[in-house]
């Protein structure tokens, strides 16, 4: 049984931890993506870690792991953390940042997965998410490829849209908005409006699903 108390609890002194306007690598090139798929209560974690320079996969891993923890929004930490932590510990080209499926600063406690994540590991991260969690875009006109997100006139986030797909970006620890925003930014112009090591993490969990089916016939 979860007691969401102490959960809560340990999402508001992670957001007393966490840094959220200061950036703590100046110069990044290696961007590592993570991504978790489950089926049932297997999870199963990948990451891609990505030159920023060169614009490129240089690294890629996945694990399968057993997990209890149901899915709860708002509380995406209780059941995400293990894989990612997981899969994470097998990478040899530590990235400088990381950017996780998941929100960071854009949580209604202001520490989604990915602000837990980089203080618990102490490496800065980057959330990344295909829905909002909590507050809304304001954009100057439709035109617009990135807008604002506010909750309670706080500015928490922005939404970058592509041709291919609209995700939403927040500070996780240790990398600013600003920053976070560049660097999603010149991935995906990089990659005609995906973002490439994401995209990467994502096929990789399925085709290892696609394989783990495979070998059971």
């Amino acid at each position: 049984m979860i007691d969401y108390s102490v959960a809560k609890a340990i999402q508001e002194e992670t957001r007393k931890k966490a840094v959220f306007n200061q950036d703590f690598v100046s110069n990044p090139k290696l961007v590592a993506a993570l991504d978790v798929s489950y089926k049932k209560s297997k999870a199963l974690s990948a990451v891609a870690v990505y030159n920023l320079e060169r614009g490129e996969i240089v690294e890629a891993k996945a694990t399968l792991i057993d997990v209890k923890a149901p899915y709860v929004p708002g509380y995406f930490f209780l059941r995400e953390i293990n894989p990612l932590v997981a899969v994470y510990g097998l990478v040899e080209n530590k990235p400088d940042v990381v950017m996780i499926n998941g929100h960071g600063y854009s949580h209604p406690r202001r520490a989604g997965i990915a602000t837990y994540f980089g203080v618990l590991l102490s490496v800065p991260t980057i959330g990344v998410a295909r829905k909002l969690l909590v507050g809304e875009e304001q954009c100057r006109n439709e035109r617009d490829d990135t807008c604002i997100v506010i909750d309670k006139g706080e500015i928490i986030g922005m939404s970058v849209r592509s041709h291919i797909e609209k995700l939403y970006v927040s500070s996780g620890h240790g990398v600013s908005l600003e920053t976070s925003i560049s660097i999603v930014k010149s991935i995906i112009e990089r990659h005609g409006g995906s973002l490439y090591p994401m995209k990467i993490a994502d096929l990789i969990t399925k085709r290892c699903w696609a394989n783990e089916q495979g070998g059971k016939h």
